[in-house]
């Protein structure tokens, strides 16, 4: 029988992607190359021991919109250090606290300025991870968060040192965290991800998944199954076009800058991947917004995030049936 839709690629936001359809009501079929589900929160045994693949500690997962709607703390437990960060210097290292001034009485002279990056963002939160996360394709609906994570993130882009941070403590931690997005260091794109992960380790903290990364990857699965998906291994997609018969595709692929960043010229086709807004990270917001979009486009559906946590009938039924 032909799905409703297909996800293809099995990382978080596929994952995420397909749960949200689910939950939706259609009938989803995830397809991964791979023999094993998972992608970036892969984890292997070895010696009694569990190693990540990739991603072992998760700054925006206990922050993601996504993961609190849909219970992921009640379904995967997570443990936050009184650290979240650190950064070798030679005989020492320094540490990113979760309490903030902790973290800025440590780094001295340069307490103050670290604070001046921070405090906004960590005073507003919940806003400034809606905002993050969310499409910044429309009238904001957090304005003075908005305007909080640029000011912040123009510090960071501007560099170590004119960021006012003077001594190598201060300079070497946060170049670490802006390194995490993987962009030069000093540009917007680095900073406004670095940022984001740095203000976050003074808020909930960077958890860790108990178990290692893998177990939030099989409670996904298990979501999936128990509404209705179905999941295929070991299966490449080499001609999307073989995929159109479902009215929904969310792919994992790398998009072009867009307005709209999840619809492609394909009708029904979809992107959800690390490089598609938000971004990288271990949230699902790229895979939620894809699959709302395509809710919207295909079925003229409004799903809410409320809707994942939801226990009554399905809101859609295929025509079919």
């Amino acid at each position: 029988m032909t799905p409703d839709a297909y996800v293809i690629g099995f990382g978080p936001n596929g994952l995420a992607g397909a749960i949200t359809l689910a939950h939706a009501g259609l009938k989803v079929v995830v397809i991964e190359a791979e023999h094993e589900v998972g992608s970036g929160v892969r984890s292997f045994q070895r010696d009694g021991d569990t190693f990540d693949h990739f991603s072992a500690v998760h700054p925006l997962a206990l922050a993601s919109p996504f993961f609190q709607a849909w219970g992921l703390e009640a379904r995967v437990p997570y443990v936050v250090l009184d650290i979240s960060f650190a950064h070798p210097l030679g005989d020492h290292a320094v540490l990113a606290f979760r309490d903030l001034e902790t973290t800025a009485a440590e780094l001295d002279a340069d307490g103050r300025a670290w604070k001046h990056i921070f405090s906004p963002l960590v005073r507003n939160a919940e806003a400034m991870t809606r905002t993050a996360l969310s499409p910044m394709l429309s009238i904001p609906r957090h304005p003075q968060a908005l305007a909080q994570l640029g000011w912040s993130t123009t510090l960071g882009s501007r560099y170590i040192g004119k960021a006012g941070l003077r001594g190598p403590n201060a300079r070497a931690l946060l170049a670490g965290v802006l390194a995490h997005s993987g962009q030069p260091i000093g540009s917007l794109a680095a900073a406004a991800a670095g940022i984001v992960l740095g203000a976050h380790a003074h808020v909930r903290g960077w958890g860790i998944p108990v178990g290692g990364a893998q177990r939030v990857a099989d409670a996904m699965v298990e979501d999936l199954i128990a509404h209705g998906g179905r999941i295929e291994t070991g299966t490449p997609v080499t001609d999307i076009s073989e995929l159109l018969d479902a009215s929904i595709v969310l792919a994992v692929a790398r998009p072009r800058l867009s307005s709209t960043p999840w619809r492609t010229s394909m009708p029904g086709v979809y992107l959800c991947s690390a490089s598609t807004t938000p971004g990288p990270g271990v949230h699902g917001m790229a895979g939620w917004w894809a699959a709302k979009t395509a809710l919207a486009d295909v079925k003229e559906v409004t799903f809410t995030l409320e809707y994942l946590n939801c226990t009554s009938k399905i809101m859609w039924q295929n025509e079919s049936s």
